[in-house]
C-alpha cells in the first residue's frame, strides 16, 4: 500500500513538531536543573534527578481500603502517575497524581508536592506500586503496601512514636524495625522532624527522605504538635494527607478518625487549646459527635484510642508550663473521655515515658488493667531526648504506674489482639530491649459513666512505693493463650512454623522408611523365589 506524498509530508511535519516539543521541554528542564545546581555527571542525569520522586510516603484515605501516596519533586512535573497492581507481573492500573507548588520552599528544597488517591482496594491484599513521569521518564523504585483486614478478631500491630527528628540517634534503627515487622500503621504524634519548616524546608526534606523506606510501605499517620505551628501549620498541611481532610489540609481542621479492625482511632490537634483558640470549640463539637457515633456501634469497634501531642497526665518537673498545660488538657478533655469510655490516650511533648493507672480527676480507679473503668494515659516522647532530656525527679504521683526518664530513646508498640485484649509494649530503640509491658483487658466496652458520680469517690491512698501490678486471676497472657483468643493462625507464627516443619520432617521420614521397607522386602521376595 503506497502512502500519498501529501500524507508523507504531514507525517514528516508532525514528527518534526514532536521532536521540537521534546527539545523545548528538555531545554526547560535543563535550565531549571542548572539553576538548582543539580548536575552531578551530565545534563540528562541531572534532569532525571530533578524530576525523580522523593520523600515518598503513604497514608489512609477516607477508609483504610483507600490509600494516599504523596511524593515531592524539585521541578514542576504535571504528568506523573502511580502504577499499581496486586500482581507485579500483570498489567498495572494507573492513577494520575495532582500537584501543588509550595511557595515558601527554598532554592535547594523540594518545591512541588504530588498526591495520588487509590480507591476500592481489597482488604488483606498486598499491592505493589511505582511512581512514573510520563513526560521525562523518571521512575521510582517499586514499593508495596498491604490493605488491613476488616475482621475484628485479627491482630493489628502499630508502631507509636512522638518527637522524632533528624537528630534522633536511633532513627535508622526505627526505620529498619518498622520494615522488618511490617506494622499495620505507624503513628507519629507531633513534633515531626524538628522542624519541617526549618532551613526553608530542607530539614523536612531530609527527614521524609530518611523515613521513606518505612513510610513508603506502611501508612504513616501523623498528628500536629507545637513544632508544626510555624506559618500556621503550612508545611504540615502540604506534606501530609490524613483521612477525610482533603489536600492540602486546612489548618482550621486538623483532626480526624478512622476504624481498623476492632479499634476506632481519633487524632486531635491539641494546639487549639493553647493557640488558635477559635478552633477549640469546632474540634470539641466534632469529637463529641464522633464519640457518640462510635458508642452507638461499640460492639463492632470496642476499642477507642485517642492520639494527641500534649498529654493529660505527666510528672515532668523541669518545665514551668508542665502543670499548667496538663491542667488545661484535663479541663477540656477528661470529662469527655470518661463519659464516652475512651480506653487509651497516647501523647508525647515531654521527652520521657510514663504510664498511668486507670485514672480520673487524679484519682486511681483501679490499680490493675482488667476491665478498667477509666482511661489509661501514656506519654511516649523519649525520641526527642537528643533535643532536650527531661528527667522526672518528682516523687511518684498516685496515678503514675511506670516512668522512664533516663534519656534512652524508646518507642511503643500497640497490639490490638481482639475485641477484648490489647497489649502495650515499650522497647529501647537501639536494641529492642523490653522496658515496659502491660495488657489491658476490657470485656465490657462501654461508657464509664457520668463524671458527677465519681466526684464523691473516696480514694484510699496507696502505700509508698506503689504496689506492683497484681497477677490477675484470669488466664496467663502468654502467646499460646492469645493465639487461641485471637483466632489468628499466624499470630503464633514462629512456633507454628516450627510445628509445621516438624510434622513435614516426620512425614518425610515415615514415607522414606516405608519406601525402604518395600524395596527391602521386594528384594527378599525375589531371592526366595529364585
Amino acid at each position: 500500500m503506497r502512502i500519498s506524498p501529501l500524507l508523507q509530508i504531514i507525517i514528516f511535519l508532525m514528527t518534526i513538531e514532536d521532536i521540537s516539543l521534546y527539545r523545548r521541554k528538555f531545554r526547560r528542564a535543563h535550565l531549571e536543573a542548572k539553576k538548582l545546581n543539580l548536575f552531578k555527571s551530565n545534563g540528562k542525569s541531572a534532569i532525571i534527578n530533578a524530576f525523580s520522586p522523593q520523600q515518598i510516603h503513604i497514608s489512609y484515605g477516607k477508609t483504610p481500603a483507600d490509600i494516599v501516596i504523596l511524593w515531592a519533586t524539585r521541578i514542576k512535573e504535571p504528568k506523573m502517575e502511580v502504577q499499581y497492581n496486586a500482581d507485579p507481573h500483570m498489567k498495572s492500573i494507573s492513577v494520575i497524581g495532582e500537584q501543588i507548588e509550595f511557595a515558601n520552599a527554598g532554592v535547594k528544597s523540594a518545591k512541588f508536592w504530588h498526591r495520588a488517591y487509590i480507591t476500592n482496594l481489597k482488604p488483606g491484599i498486598k499491592y505493589f506500586y511505582r511512581i512514573v513521569s510520563k513526560q521525562n521518564g523518571a521512575v521510582s523504585d517499586i514499593s508495596h503496601f498491604t490493605v488491613p483486614p476488616t475482621k475484628v478478631n485479627v491482630v493489628h500491630s502499630y508502631m507509636v512514636l512522638a518527637d522524632m527528628g533528624t537528630q534522633t540517634i536511633n532513627l535508622p534503627f526505627i526505620v529498619q524495625e518498622a520494615r522488618n515487622k511490617q506494622y499495620t500503621a505507624v503513628f507519629h504524634i507531633g513534633d515531626i522532624a524538628y522542624d519541617l519548616q526549618r532551613d526553608k524546608g530542607l530539614v523536612g526534606d531530609k527527614f521524609l527522605n530518611s523515613i521513606q523506606p518505612m513510610a513508603s510501605n506502611i501508612p504513616y499517620m501523623v498528628s500536629p504538635g507545637d513544632h508544626e505551628l510555624g506559618s500556621d501549620f503550612q508545611e504540615y498541611c502540604s506534606r501530609f494527607s490524613m483521612p477525610n481532610l482533603g489536600w492540602p489540609m486546612k489548618a482550621e481542621k486538623l483532626w480526624y478518625s478512622f476504624d481498623v479492625g476492632a479499634a476506632h482511632f481519633i487524632s486531635l490537634n491539641t494546639e487549639v487549646f493553647f493557640s488558635h483558640k477559635k478552633r477549640k470549640n469546632p474540634q470539641l463539637e466534632w469529637l463529641k459527635k464522633d464519640l457518640q457515633t462510635v458508642n452507638s456501634k461499640r460492639n463492632k469497634r470496642p476499642w477507642v484510642i485517642v492520639l494527641g501531642h500534649r498529654p493529660l497526665y505527666s510528672s515532668c518537673d523541669n518545665r514551668k508550663d508542665c502543670l499548667n498545660e496538663t491542667a488545661t488538657m484535663q479541663k477540656e478533655l477528661e470529662d469527655l473521655f470518661f463519659r464516652n469510655g475512651v480506653d487509651l490516650y497516647i501523647g508525647g511533648h515531654y521527652h520521657n515515658y510514663e504510664r498511668s493507672w486507670p485514672v480520673y480527676k487524679q484519682k486511681v480507679i483501679f490499680s490493675h488493667y482488667k476491665n478498667p473503668k477509666a482511661p489509661v494515659y501514656i506519654t511516649v516522647g523519649t525520641l526527642g531526648s537528643i533535643y532536650l532530656n527531661e528527667k522526672i525527679n518528682r516523687p511518684n504521683s498516685v496515678w503514675s504506674a511506670k516512668r522512664i526518664s533516663d534519656g534512652i530513646e524508646n518507642y511503643g508498640t500497640l497490639d490490638i489482639i481482639n475485641a477484648t485484649h490489647l497489649r502495650w509494649k515499650v522497647v529501647a530503640a537501639q536494641n529492642n530491649k523490653k522496658l515496659d509491658l502491660v495488657w489491658i483487658v476490657q470485656q465490657h466496652p462501654r461508657r464509664f459513666g457520668d463524671p458527677k458520680e465519681y466526684l464523691t469517690f473516696k480514694q484510699k491512698p496507696p502505700r509508698a512505693p506503689l504496689p506492683p501490678e497484681p497477677n490477675l486471676e484470669y488466664k496467663k497472657h502468654d502467646e499460646k493463650y492469645m493465639y487461641f483468643r485471637s483466632y489468628r493462625p499466624n499470630f503464633h507464627r514462629k512456633s507454628m512454623l516450627f510445628k509445621e516443619a516438624g510434622l513435614i520432617i516426620a512425614l518425610i521420614t515415615v514415607c522414606s522408611f516405608a519406601v525402604l521397607l518395600c524395596v527391602f522386602y521386594k528384594k527378599l521376595w525375589r531371592r526366595a523365589r529364585f
